[in-house]
């Protein structure tokens, strides 16, 4: 989960980062936003449980966020969010720690790319786990 492969995912996991020390500096705000004035130190803690949750949630469930932004700008290929979550194993380096920059595929025409992104990946990934294409 924090393997930095590319500057889309070390800048993600930065801002996540951020959020999440913004967040715990406000934990004696929140509870004043919600009516609660001089909130007890439980309410402080479940507040900042929920933060850490909050923020480690969100990160994992956006997490195709980084790999979208990789294709679309650094291989300048076209796709959505479904197609970088199902490409996301290549480029975030859950393959234990090994990940796929795949450079060359800005060397194809702009209306192969995508094909050779999934052909590729099926490669890696053999039959074990079906590809949308």
């Amino acid at each position: 989960m924090w393997r930095f492969t590319h500057i889309y995912s070390l800048l993600y996991k930065t801002v996540g980062l951020f959020v999440f020390i913004i967040l715990v500096g406000l934990v004696y705000e929140i509870p004043e936003l919600f009516g609660i004035s001089n909130a007890p130190m439980v309410v402080q803690f479940v507040v900042f449980i929920g933060c850490c949750i909050g923020v480690i949630y969100l990160i994992n469930k956006l997490a195709w966020i980084p790999t979208y932004l990789y294709i679309t700008r650094t291989l300048s290929t076209e796709v959505n969010s479904s197609e970088a979550k199902d490409l996301s194993f290549l480029f975030d380096g859950s393959l234990k720690g090994k990940w796929y920059p795949l450079l060359e595929i800005k060397k194809l025409k702009p209306e192969s790319r995508k094909k050779a992104l999934y052909e590729f990946a099926s490669k890696i990934v053999g039959e074990s786990r079906p590809l949308n294409t």
